[in-house]
């Protein structure tokens, strides 16, 4: 199977527009793992995000999502289209692997259910996690999606070899008790570019998103040698064992090659100069 895992799009529908352009080769499923839209309004949110899933949309393979800490107006009913559909709580079986996960986190539940009737953060994340344990039958091939990492997600839901997130906008891999935790960055990225020794340095700035993504091979049995990660583990006892390998690779909207001919600024997004999305031409 092969996973397109993306997070933290902050509502930039160019660079999902972008994101679809590039050729993936064959794709079975996109995750989201949270913040669709922008949060500067609640119409604009709910425009931005659906015009992100709309966009997304155009890869032609289901799309699973949760909603992070900018998603907090979003309607846990909302319909997104026929493709798409929400993980919270919901178990969704694609090919030999079942995807679920809870929507939300500490720094803003939104309109979680659970978290709505707690008193504080803590227990709201508990309970969430409890309630996702209780959905999953086999964990094994089970794939978890949340925005942000679980801590001790072996106690609570163990065997699960893969666990998918985001928040913290950088790309993560990580393996611990024989568990596969991957971070996959964040498809909003700005970064500032400059073509050297220009004498008009304001025509000659541009804001280019560089958004990453993660593109994950996951299946039962080795897919191959380099980047595979291979998990082993005993089930029933050590009457048999489960194999399951995940090559992970992070790859960003654009290349060093689409912008050779410019430098990047340390020091943050410059607000006046024109924004790059969709053509890395555009710039030059």
């Amino acid at each position: 199977m092969k996973i397109l895992a993306i997070s933290d799009i902050h509502g930039a529908v160019g660079a999902a527009r972008r994101l679809t352009e590039i050729d993936h080769g064959k794709l079975d499923v996109v995750v989201v793992a949270g913040d669709i839209g922008c949060h500067f309004t609640d119409v604009e949110h709910r425009r931005s995000a659906l015009e992100v899933m709309s966009a997304l949309d155009a890869l032609d393979v289901p799309i699973l999502y949760v909603y992070g800490n900018w998603d907090h107006d979003q309607p846990y009913r909302r319909n997104f289209g026929e493709r798409c559909h929400h993980l919270h709580l919901r178990p969704c079986r694609v090919g030999d692997f079942t995807f679920v996960g809870f929507s939300g986190c500490p720094s803003h539940w939104g309109k979680n259910p659970i978290a709505s009737k707690c008193d504080n953060r803590k227990d709201a994340l508990r309970l969430n996690i409890e309630a996702l344990a209780a959905t999953i039958d086999d964990p094994e091939r089970t794939v978890v999606v949340t925005h942000e990492k679980i801590s001790h997600a072996g106690r609570y839901m163990p065997g699960v070899p893969l666990f998918l997130y985001g928040h913290n906008h950088r790309f993560e891999d990580r393996v611990f008790r024989y568990a596969r935790f991957i971070n996959v960055a964040a498809l909003d990225k700005p970064v500032t570019f400059t073509r050297p020794r220009s004498r008009d340095f304001m025509d000659n700035i541009r804001n280019v998103n560089f958004g990453t993504y993660a593109i994950i091979n996951v299946g039962v049995g080795r897919l191959g040698t380099g980047a595979t990660y291979s998990i082993v583990r005993n089930v029933a006892g050590g009457t048999r064992s489960q194999l399951l390998a995940a090559e992970v690779k992070c790859e960003s909207l654009y290349s060093n090659s689409d912008l050779a001919d410019w430098e990047r600024l340390d020091g943050g997004l410059w607000p006046l100069a024109p924004w790059i999305y969709d053509d890395p031409k555009a710039i030059v």
